[in-house]
């Protein structure tokens, strides 16, 4: 068995049906991903755990994939206790994912302020493109973040996002350890 140096927690988190899940899927197992035929919902919290070498530790990371609809907004509550980083997901097709990025941001600093980055996901269907790169640009001042135009139809920075937020995490795990 393989000794794991340490843990790193990341949440995606948005409204339903912005593609949390098939992001999530395109990173942890791309060769294998495809975009499901229908909609299919998380219910609750799922996840799905890898492991990384980052240096010379070996890391588990544990992705979690919240439920978006209010339903289970409590349950999903607890569970930002534990993240370490958080990918805020909104879907550039439907303004209003866009605008609730606020009311997700601020749920998450009330119950555990932690390193975050935006996604703006479905960023290959730019014919029914809703959010402007003008609007883009204003809500990484507002939040002072990165946010990266992501395709899990395409692969389109799912890479990079999730990588950056495991990078700005993983240093102060393996400070914790004396590293």
């Amino acid at each position: 068995m393989e000794r794991i140096d340490f843990t790193i927690n990341i949440g995606l988190v948005g409204n339903s049906d912005v593609g949390k899940t098939c992001l999530i899927r395109k990173y942890t197992d791309p060769q294998n991903f495809k975009l499901p035929s229908k909609k299919i919902s998380t219910i609750g919290v799922d996840q799905v755990v890898l492991k990384l070498k980052i240096n010379d530790y070996l890391a588990r990371i544990i992705i979690w994939d919240p439920a978006g609809q209010e339903r289970f907004q409590s349950m999903t509550n607890s569970f930002y206790k534990g993240l370490d980083g958080v990918l805020l997901v909104f879907d550039v097709t439907n303004e209003g994912t866009f605008q609730n990025l606020t009311k997700w941001l601020n749920q998450i600093n009330e119950i555990k302020p932690c390193p975050y980055f935006i996604m703006g996901n479905k960023a290959d269907l730019s014919h029914e493109r809703m959010i402007e790169e003008g609007d883009i640009q204003k809500l990484e001042k507002a939040f002072n973040s990165k946010c990266f135009l992501t395709s899990a139809f395409t692969g389109e920075n799912v890479d990079e996002a999730f990588n950056t937020l495991i990078n700005v995490v993983a240093p102060q795990k393996i400070a914790e350890l004396g590293g």
